[in-house]
């Protein structure tokens, strides 16, 4: 797995100046993401104990993305005040 990351970030770097070749990824990265979540959205679906136990998995699940929402939303503003507004100045 990490060769795959390796050889695909090689690829994007010496790739990144061709606009067809970057849209086309994205286009198609895309696509695959929609179709995992398909897949996924269907075990979850044949699965009865997860079916059964949803209501309180989906309110964990509120939580959990709740909290890292709020997370990167403090971060990503503690980063740009203390490091990118120091280089508009």
């Amino acid at each position: 797995m990490l060769l795959a990351i390796l050889i695909g970030s090689v690829l994007g770097f010496l790739l990144r100046n061709r606009e067809k070749i970057v849209k086309f990824s994205n286009k198609l990265l895309i696509f695959t993401l929609y179709i995992l979540l398909l897949f996924l959205g269907i075990s979850i679906g044949k699965n009865s104990k997860i079916m059964e136990n949803l209501p309180l998995l989906g309110f964990d699940s509120l939580l959990i993305s709740l909290s890292g929402i709020l997370g990167s939303s403090i971060l990503a503003y503690l980063f740009y005040t203390i490091f990118m507004k120091k280089n508009e100045k």
